[in-house]
């Protein structure tokens, strides 16, 4: 979230600092629960982006209150890789990002302590997955990497735990329903959930655009998965040829198929989605 990106964009104040180099998570939360202070009687949308659980990926030395409720065995460093999504399967990791994601119930407490129930609407999620999510046996872009966190709490969402698919381009839908917001008539590709009163969507699709990588996509249906993936490396501005592609449709239980209706409906989905990122000679 840079300000010369043009997140800042929209907001009546914007405060920035690299979290690596002192806003950390305690000074952060400082900082939003000081904000929301000084403005209490007034309507706010805040928007608060917390890099803390990267730590974990970036090897660095996590919270002594982190550190003090976890095993010798579960303490010790591993080799990390150049990004966090390309790391290995590792189940210390894993139980490391559990204990750090307790740390963001000091904000719940505050809101919880000084708000009704009808006066908030929390929405909490993440960016992507991570490589060490991931067995070694998946597919890149397999749920461990692809889904993201994705939790809503307000005196409007009844409580529940939702299966459905849902895509991170749905989050304005949802946000405008549950704050009345009437949005508008605007083509988006965000539709609201069934979990919040709409039609649903059919299908989610996620995908790595890296440059000197492969391209990687997936397609998540209610009953089955379709990959893709395309061999010759993206380039720096994010384009790439189409040679030699493989793409492949499995079942919920990641047991590849024959179904070539859906298999060729899946792929031209892919290959209409991918054409704005083609080198064409």
């Amino acid at each position: 979230a840079i300000p010369n990106y043009g997140h800042a964009r929209g907001y009546d104040q914007f405060v920035y600092q690299n979290e690596s180099v002192g806003f950390k998570e305690e000074m952060l939360i400082g900082e939003v629960i000081d904000h929301i202070e000084a403005f209490k009687e007034t309507n706010q949308f805040l928007w608060i982006t917390i890099g803390d659980l990267h730590d974990i990926a970036d090897e660095l030395d996590l919270p002594n209150s982190v550190q003090s409720n976890m095993r010798l065995e579960e303490r010790v460093q591993e080799e990390k890789s150049a990004t966090s999504v390309k790391q290995n399967y590792s189940v210390l990791k894993i139980m490391a990002f559990k204990r750090m994601l307790k740390r963001v119930d000091i904000l719940y407490q505050y809101l919880e302590i000084n708000y009704e129930k009808e006066d908030i609407i929390v929405s909490l999620f993440a960016d992507h997955g991570q490589g060490y999510m991931v067995r070694s046996d998946e597919h890149f872009m397999s749920k461990g990497r692809s889904n993201v966190a994705f939790m809503f709490r307000g005196a409007e969402i009844k409580a529940q735990k939702c299966d459905e698919i849902i895509s991170t381009s749905d989050y304005i839908k949802i946000m405008c329903k549950l704050a009345n917001i009437k949005m508008k008539d605007v083509k988006i590709d965000g539709v609201l959930p069934k979990a919040f009163g709409g039609e649903g969507r059919e299908y989610a699709l996620s995908e790595s655009i890296h440059p000197h990588d492969p391209y990687y996509a997936a397609i998540f249906a209610e009953d089955v998965n379709f990959y893709f993936e395309n061999p010759f490396p993206v380039q720096d501005d994010g384009r790439f040829y189409l040679k030699e592609y493989n793409a492949w449709i499995t079942d919920k239980q990641g047991n590849r198929i024959s179904d070539w209706k859906k298999y060729n409906k899946y792929l031209n989905i892919i290959i209409e989605h991918i054409k704005p990122l083609l080198i064409y000679d």
